[in-house]
C-alpha cells in the first residue's frame, strides 16, 4: 500500500507535465488554440486536485484490494476483516466528498477569476510584451543608459518561467496573486541577457525617459510609427503596439504620453497582484465555511456505512441546528449576501475609485464581510459589505469617457456674437489640448433667470474617465483658466460668480483599448 500511495504521489505530479510538453508540440499551444487551452485548463484543475485525488485513488486501490484478496479468505470467527474492509469504506467515501468540495471550489474559483480578471491581466501581459519588444532598442543606442538600480541581469530575477512551467502553475500563480513576483521584468519575455525590473513608480518612469530617448531619431520631440517598425517583426504589430501609446489616436507619441501610459501599466500589475491576493484570502475563507458541511455530510456516510442507528443521532442534530439557526440565521442571510456581492456582482476591484454617496474612495482591500476605502484625504474607512449592497457605486476605473456640463451665469444682455466668439475660443483651447480633451463644444442657453441673467451650458468631453484624480484636477484646471481668460477678454460679465459642474459618462470610443482609459 505504501508503494501505491508514492506511486500515485509521484504519478499525479509527472503525468500533468509530459501532458503539457505533448500538447505544446502535437497542438502548437498557443492563446487561440483552442485545443491546446482545453487541456491546458484541465491540467490546471488536476495539478489543484492533486492531493485530494492522491487519496481518492489510493482509498479505491485499498478498498479492491483488500476486498479481492479476502472475497475467498473470510474468517467466520473474526470480524477485523470486515472491520478493516469498513474502514477502507469510510476512507474512500470521505475522500469522494471532499474530492466534490474541492472540485466545486475549483470550478467556482476559475470561473470568477476569468470573469474579474482574464481581461485585464490579458491586456497588461500585452503590454509587457511591448514594453520587452522596445527595450530592444537600448541595445541599439548605447549612448542611452538607465541608472543601475534599474538594471538587473537575467539571472539576477526570474519572474516568467519557461511555457510548461507556466501552464502547469497557471491557477497556482492567479490564487496566489502572481505572489512570487517581486516586480514585474521588462525583457526577459524575449530571452534577452538584461532586463528592467519595475520596483516602483519612479522605476516606471524611468524606463518610460530611456525608452523614448532610445527610440526617437535625431533628436525628434515626438515618436511616429516608423519608429517603432525596427522592434517588431512587421509593421502591422508596430502599428499595433504604437495604439497603445498613441491614447489620443493623433498619430504621435510625447515624452509625458509615454510616461503616463507606462506608469499606468506598472499600477494596473499592481493592482491587479491585490485584488487577485485579496480574491484568494476571500475564497479561502469560503472554502472553511464549505469545510464544516463537508465534515457533516461525511460524518452521516460514516454512521451509515457503519450500520449504527441515526435516528436519535438525527433527532438531536436537527433540535441543534434549529437552534443554531436560530440564533445565527441573521448572520448566515448576510454571510450569502455577501458571497453573491463580492463574486457575483464584483462591483469593484483593488486600486478601483468609486463613488458612494457623492464622496470618493479608492478600494485598498476587501473581504468576505468587510471593505477597505481610502478617501482622498488619506482616512481610510472600514465599511461592512452588507451595507454597500444597498449603495449606488459608481466605478469610476470601470467607466469610459467622462463629460463635464459646466454651467455659468452672465447677464441677460450679453449679445449673441459674444457667446458665439466664446465658444470659438473653447474649441481653440480643445484643438491646443487635443490630447485630453475631444475637439467639441457646444455653448447653449439653458435658463433665464429673473430676466437678469442667463445660464450659459457647456459640455465638454474629457479623453479618459477619472481614476487619476491629479491628472482630472490639472485638466479641469487648464480649462477653467482657458475659460476665465476667454470671458474677461471678450467682455463677458458673470453675474453670480458661481460655475456649476456636473459629471456625466460617456461611453469609450472603438478605437482605444479600455486599459487606456485611465
Amino acid at each position: 500500500m505504501w508503494t501505491a500511495w508514492f506511486g500515485l504521489r509521484w504519478l499525479l505530479r509527472i503525468v500533468p507535465e509530459i501532458i503539457i510538453y505533448v500538447a505544446d508540440v502535437l497542438l502548437d499551444a498557443s492563446e487561440l488554440n483552442v485545443y491546446a487551452n482545453k487541456v491546458e485548463e484541465i491540467i490546471n484543475y488536476v495539478t489543484h486536485l492533486r492531493p485530494y485525488l492522491m487519496w481518492l485513488m489510493w482509498s479505491i486501490i485499498g478498498s479492491i484490494t483488500w476486498g479481492t484478496i479476502f472475497t475467498e479468505h473470510i474468517d467466520p470467527n473474526n470480524d477485523w476483516q470486515k472491520i478493516i474492509q469498513l474502514i477502507w469504506a469510510s476512507i474512500l467515501a470521505a475522500s469522494i466528498v471532499w474530492c466534490i468540495e474541492k472540485f466545486l471550489l475549483q470550478v467556482f474559483a476559475i470561473s470568477f477569476h476569468k470573469r474579474a480578471y482574464r481581461d485585464r491581466i490579458r491586456t497588461n501581459k500585452d503590454a509587457f510584451l511591448v514594453l520587452a519588444h522596445l527595450n530592444k532598442s537600448r541595445k541599439v543606442r548605447r549612448d542611452v543608459t538607465i541608472p543601475a538600480s534599474v538594471e538587473k541581469s537575467h539571472e539576477s530575477i526570474d519572474i516568467h518561467a519557461s511555457p510548461q512551467t507556466s501552464k502547469a502553475n497557471l491557477f497556482k500563480n492567479v490564487m496566489t496573486g502572481l505572489s512570487h513576483a517581486i516586480g514585474a521584468m521588462v525583457g526577459l519575455q524575449l530571452g534577452m541577457p538584461a532586463g528592467i525590473v519595475l520596483r516602483n513608480v519612479h522605476d516606471a518612469k524611468v524606463l518610460a525617459k530611456t525608452l523614448f530617448l532610445s527610440l526617437r531619431h535625431d533628436g525628434a520631440s515626438l515618436l511616429v510609427p516608423s519608429d517603432f517598425e525596427p522592434y517588431f517583426d512587421s509593421p502591422e504589430e508596430a502599428q499595433a503596439a504604437f495604439r497603445f501609446f498613441d491614447k489620443d489616436g493623433n498619430g504621435d507619441i510625447s515624452k509625458s504620453e509615454m510616461k503616463e501610459i507606462i506608469v499606468h501599466v506598472f499600477k494596473e500589475r499592481a493592482s491587479i497582484q491585490k485584488s487577485l491576493r485579496d480574491s484568494s484570502q476571500a475564497i479561502s475563507t469560503l472554502d472553511n465555511i464549505m469545510k464544516l458541511f463537508v465534515w457533516i455530510i461525511t460524518v452521516f456516510l460514516w454512521l451509515g456505512i457503519w450500520s449504527i442507528d441515526t435516528s436519535q443521532f438525527l433527532t438531536v442534530a436537527i433540535s441543534v441546528w434549529a437552534g443554531v439557526l436560530f440564533a445565527i440565521g441573521a448572520t448566515i442571510k448576510r454571510l450569502v449576501e455577501n458571497i453573491i456581492f463580492l463574486f457575483v456582482s464584483h462591483p469593484y476591484d483593488i486600486g478601483d475609485r468609486i463613488e458612494l454617496d457623492g464622496d470618493a474612495y479608492f478600494v485598498k482591500e476587501f473581504g468576505l464581510n468587510t471593505t477597505v476605502l481610502r478617501k482622498v484625504d488619506g482616512k481610510e474607512t472600514y465599511v461592512p459589505n452588507s451595507t454597500l449592497i444597498d449603495k449606488y457605486i459608481f466605478n469610476i476605473r470601470r467607466s469610459g469617457h467622462q463629460l463635464e456640463e459646466i454651467k455659468l451665469a452672465v447677464v441677460a444682455t450679453t449679445p449673441k456674437e459674444k457667446l458665439l466668439a466664446l465658444q470659438e475660443r473653447i474649441l481653440q483651447f480643445l484643438g491646443q489640448e487635443s490630447r485630453d480633451f475631444r475637439e467639441a463644444c457646444e455653448i447653449t442657453i439653458s435658463e433665464l433667470v429673473d430676466r437678469k441673467s442667463l445660464w450659459v451650458t457647456m459640455v465638454l468631453e474629457h479623453k479618459s474617465n477619472w481614476q487619476d484624480g491629479g491628472k482630472k484636477a490639472a485638466r479641469r484646471t487648464r480649462f477653467m483658466w482657458a475659460l476665465k481668460e476667454a470671458v474677461e477678454d471678450l467682455g463677458i460679465e458673470v453675474t453670480h460668480g458661481d460655475t456649476t459642474v456636473t459629471i456625466k459618462l460617456a461611453e469609450p470610443s472603438a478605437d482605444q483599448p479600455a486599459w487606456m482609459h485611465v
